[in-house]
């Protein structure tokens, strides 16, 4: 046989091929089931990241929110860092270790000015996109929890009376009340940078004035309140505080019913019942 025999039935084969439709389906079979696959497994492996990022996210949002309510007007390492406690485990309640299959979990939260911030990290295996070379996903999340007051009218009624003027240790001053000199460590003083830290603490204001640890803070306030109305008032004293006329009669009540309980005595007909000739009715 010759080489043009040769090319002509290598010819002839490849044109019967080309024309013949059996086994098609095969064919096509085998040719779609990697994109189907990516298809499918893309739509399996993404539910189960978003299952696995919602129920992080709650866990972290929840720690935050614990973590920041332990800490109330305190600070986030007071108490054997109780809130930092308290956070790790609300978030451990919503999403245990392990949970959907995860892995190399890690979670952290922190405080500063006031504001309690969380992390929070997981990988998640990958089911059929594994075929791709998809082996795992990370998914992070962060969340944030801090205190607000509504809009609110706070008036402060300072002592400023002469005792005052001394010493907050509880030691007398040596000469009245101190003959009108301000002690060092005076109540006076005192009663300012108290004021000042709860004008802080609820303006998220920094003051010159005091500093942090006066405060009983670890960083200075940050985020000042702009979206709720704070109105403060202040009533200085020496002897009394009267507010005379500025408040109208008509806003004080004569008479007000209040919740209350009245004893109701019956007489018993059991004869075993207490009889009341016998005791001594206590207030």
């Amino acid at each position: 046989m010759n080489a043009k025999e040769n090319v002509r039935k290598t010819a002839g084969f490849l044109s019967r091929l080309r024309k013949d439709q059996s086994g098609n389906v095969i064919a096509m079979l085998a040719a779609g089931i990697v994109p189907a696959i990516g298809i499918l497994g893309g739509s399996v492996d993404m539910s189960r990241i978003y299952l696995a990022r919602t129920t992080l996210q709650a866990a972290c949002d929840a720690g935050a929110l614990m973590g920041r309510r332990t800490m109330g007007t305190s600070t986030w390492d007071a108490n054997d860092e109780i809130a930092d406690e308290r956070a790790n485990d609300m978030f451990e309640a919503n999403f245990a270790d392990g949970a959907f299959g995860t892995t190399n979990l890690t979670k952290s939260f922190s405080e500063s000015g006031g504001t309690v911030t969380g992390t929070a990290s997981v990988q998640v295996p990958m089911t059929l996109m594994r075929v791709f070379g998809v082996q795992t996903n990370t998914v992070n999340v962060s969340c944030t929890a801090e205190m607000r007051i509504p809009a609110s009218d706070i008036m402060f009624v300072l002592d400023t009376t002469g005792s005052m003027n001394c010493p907050d240790d509880g030691s007398s001053c040596p000469n009245g009340n101190n003959n009108g000199v301000e002690a060092s460590n005076s109540k006076m003083k005192g009663l300012r940078t108290a004021s000042a830290c709860f004008y802080e603490a609820l303006a998220k204001k920094n003051i010159t004035d005091v500093n942090k640890t006066e405060c009983g803070e670890e960083e200075n306030p940050v985020g000042a309140t702009t979206d709720v109305r704070l109105r403060f008032g202040f009533v200085p004293y020496s002897v009394n505080a009267n507010v005379g006329k500025l408040l109208p009669h008509e806003y004080i009540a004569d008479t007000w019913t209040y919740q209350s309980r009245e004893r109701i005595m019956e007489p018993q007909t059991d004869p075993n019942a207490w009889d009341r000739s016998d005791g001594v009715e206590g207030p």
